[in-house]
């Protein structure tokens, strides 16, 4: 039961059919049509709370209909829930900044580079990224014929 999405909008409906004060639903809501959908039959206001771990501007992307741009948390418990239970500091594994926002802060370059990343897997395409943000000039070169596809071909050491 736990990992079905809009797991309590059941009893969101059976709260809101008796009683007069405003409710809020939590727990899996974190499919902006579904959330949408149970304003006003099942809650009043949708609670994030592990959804803004991985996508802190996951409200903001609802607002602006970039859903496609949403990083879904998976609720794997791997970086939030398990981690404070062992007392250590909060993560996620879809995020890896959160927790760690301020050491991890990509900051606007002081010189301007040519920067030139040979290979677009996925460490190219975030090396790629993280550069542009910083303001450099970027050019990523992959052999394949698309980012992030391997092509069948792995570098030999």
């Amino acid at each position: 039961m736990y990992f079905q999405k809009g797991m309590y909008r059941d009893f969101g409906k059976l709260l809101k059919e008796n009683v007069q004060v405003p409710i809020i639903l939590a727990g899996r809501m974190d499919d902006p049509q579904m959330a949408c959908e149970a304003l006003g039959t099942c809650c009043d206001i949708v609670g994030y709370g592990r959804p803004l771990l991985a996508d802190p501007y996951l409200p903001e992307k609802i607002k602006t209909e970039k859903l496609e741009d949403i990083r879904p948390c998976l609720s794997c418990h791997q970086g939030c829930l398990d981690r404070l239970a062992h007392g250590l500091p909060i993560s996620c594994a879809v995020n890896p900044a959160c927790g760690r926002e301020r050491p991890m802060a990509i900051t606007p370059a002081i010189v301007i580079k040519n920067v030139l990343i040979v290979g677009g897997g996925l460490a190219g395409m975030e090396a790629a990224r993280v550069c542009a943000i910083r303001g450099h000039k970027v050019t990523l070169l992959e052999k394949g014929t698309q980012l992030g596809d391997y092509g069948g071909n792995r570098l030999s050491l």
